[in-house]
Parts: C-alpha cells; sequence; structure tokens
C-alpha cells in the first residue's frame, strides 16, 4: 500500500506543470510509495497534453479529466480517490522540495500528529519572500491546537500533511474562494496533535500580470466567500471564541488591505450581516453579538487608522 496521496487539481497551468511534477518525480521518498492523483478542471491550455505525457511515464498516477467546476470540487474529487494513510496538496503552479515527503511523513510517524505543517516559501520572477505565517512555524515542536490557536494563521492547506483519518469526512466547500479557510479550521479543531518544521518544503508562485491566479484576485466577492467559509465552520462547529476575534480581525485587514474604497462600506456593512446571522443560529448569544459588533468596529477604525499613518510616512520618505 502506497503511503501519501498528493492531490494536485490543474486548470490552464500547462507552464508550471513540468516543474510541478518534476518535484514528485525527485522526491527523496520512494516515488512507488506516493499516490499521485491529477485532477483536470476542464483545461482549455495544453495541460492535458502535458499531464498525459507524465501519465505515460507513470501508469499508476491517477487522472480524473472532467469538465470545469472549480478548485473546491477538484481537491473533494481527489480526496474521494484517495487511498493512503496520509494526504497533501499540491496547487499545479506550485512545486515542493525534494525532502518535503520524505520529511514530513518521518515527522508524522514519529510523532503521531494528525498534522505536518512546513513553511511555505511565496515566490515570483524576481525571487523568494517566505511567508507571513513563517514566524508560527519557527521550531520543531508537537502541541494541540487548543494550546497553541495562533497557528489558525498558518490557514493554507498547503505545506501540510493530513493523516487520512482527520480529514476523510472534511470537505471543501463549493463554488466559493478562499476554501481553505473552512477545511483549515475544520482540521485544527478535530485535530489532537500538530508538529511544526521550520523548513521551506512548499514552493508557492506568486503569478505576475495578467496570469495572477483566482485567489490573487481580491474583491467585495471573494470577501462574501470568505465569511461564508467561517459561517459554515460555526454551523458545524459552534461557537470557538479563537475563531470568532481571528475572523473579526481577518476581515477587516482584508477590507482594508485589499478593497477598493468604494467596496470597503459595503463590505463593513457585511460583517455586521455575519455576525447577526451567527446570532440568528444561536452561535452568539446576545451579549456576545453586541460585545463584537462594538469589537470589530473599533479594530476596523484603529487599523483604519494606523493604516493611514504608515501610508503618509512611507509617501514622506
Amino acid at each position: 500500500m502506497k503511503k501519501v496521496s498528493i492531490i494536485i487539481p490543474i486548470y490552464n497551468t500547462c507552464e508550471y506543470l513540468t516543474q510541478c511534477f518534476n518535484s514528485i518525480e525527485e522526491q527523496t521518498f520512494s516515488i512507488s510509495d506516493i499516490e499521485v492523483i491529477i485532477v483536470n478542471d476542464g483545461s482549455t491550455d495544453n495541460s492535458l497534453e502535458i499531464i498525459k505525457k507524465f501519465i505515460k511515464k507513470h501508469s499508476d498516477w491517477i487522472l480524473v479529466n472532467r469538465e470545469n467546476r472549480g478548485l473546491s470540487i477538484s481537491r473533494n474529487d481527489g480526496l474521494e480517490i484517495a487511498t493512503c494513510p496520509y494526504v497533501m496538496f499540491l496547487d499545479s503552479d506550485d512545486y515542493l522540495d525534494r525532502n518535503a515527503v520524505k520529511s514530513m511523513y518521518a515527522a508524522a510517524v514519529k510523532t503521531g500528529a494528525d498534522i505536518i505543517i512546513s513553511r511555505l516559501n511565496g515566490f515570483d520572477s524576481k525571487g523568494f519572500y517566505g511567508y507571513y505565517s513563517d514566524k508560527y512555524i519557527d521550531k520543531y515542536d508537537s502541541f494541540s491546537y487548543k494550546s497553541n490557536k495562533k497557528i489558525l494563521k498558518a490557514i493554507s492547506v498547503c505545506s501540510k500533511l493530513y493523516k487520512w483519518e482527520l480529514v476523510e469526512n472534511i470537505r471543501f466547500i463549493p463554488n466559493v474562494k478562499h476554501e481553505d479557510n473552512y477545511f483549515t479550521l475544520m482540521a485544527y479543531n478535530l485535530s489532537n496533535l500538530i508538529t511544526t518544521i521550520p523548513e521551506y518544503y512548499y514552493y508557492r508562485r506568486y503569478r505576475e500580470g495578467e496570469k495572477k491566479s483566482i485567489t490573487q484576485k481580491l474583491s467585495l466577492q471573494s470577501f462574501n466567500d470568505l465569511m461564508l467559509n467561517y459561517e459554515y465552520f460555526f454551523d458545524n462547529l459552534g461557537f470557538e471564541k479563537y475563531a470568532v476575534k481571528f475572523s473579526l480581525r481577518y476581515f477587516n485587514n482584508y477590507i482594508i488591505n485589499n478593497l477598493s474604497s468604494d467596496k470597503k462600506n459595503e463590505a463593513k456593512k457585511s460583517i455586521n450581516h455575519y455576525l447577526l446571522n451567527l446570532y440568528n443560529k444561536n452561535i452568539l448569544t446576545k451579549r456576545k453579538y453586541f460585545a463584537y459588533h462594538i469589537y470589530t468596529n473599533i479594530y476596523g477604525l484603529l487599523t483604519e487608522i494606523f493604516s493611514r499613518i504608515r501610508s503618509c510616512v512611507k509617501y514622506e520618505k
């Protein structure tokens, strides 16, 4: 039996696929122990031709070839097929360090952790930048989510190895952006042990110009999708104090950093509707509803002020 399933959803990424697939072929972990699941999500470029070249070399690689249905459903399709004790996600424009699978699998076996997290290195044509969550993965460590909830800031499903038993009943929400948020929230809260490895084992590409990925194109709709992920989480697991506060801080920073001025007020109204929905579903008590309503407005105001101060200082320099 193979040991690690790698799920690769693909949509029109032909120019990056060879590097992505090569990074699997070059793993120091035995390739015969890796179950590669490729979901071609209705690509209209040359992606399928490149996939077939690699399938010809690796007859045990699995290909799901179907019409375009989106990233969430592609990952879900991969989860339905996966048969290994551990699973990881690899986006088709990214690639793995050659020691990624070997080191993360060894850590999983040694610690018995449900989730192994390595650092994620963002890059573009100008170089490598690390990632905002680096400081939360700064040492070899094992802990429970309850004892270290700040790990929630490492929200991407990439750069993680999951125990299959943990995620077999978790699925991505179809047809929304920021789908990692719901999946990771669920996985963290259901896990017993998490292990971090402070090595860069996953390389995430920042596409430039007109080639930007869907998750790089931020809008009011994507903001509302982000909130939907958290609503689904609370619908499934109920009130979780840290997740509520985290989501409100996340939303306000998202508004300030990513939305145009004409969309900011609409997004702020959406936050109030988000809290009201949690209250109407009895996830928040009346007291908590008003407390978080005040909290998010104060936090949003302070964040806006500090953002403007930073912009002025930068401009003066």
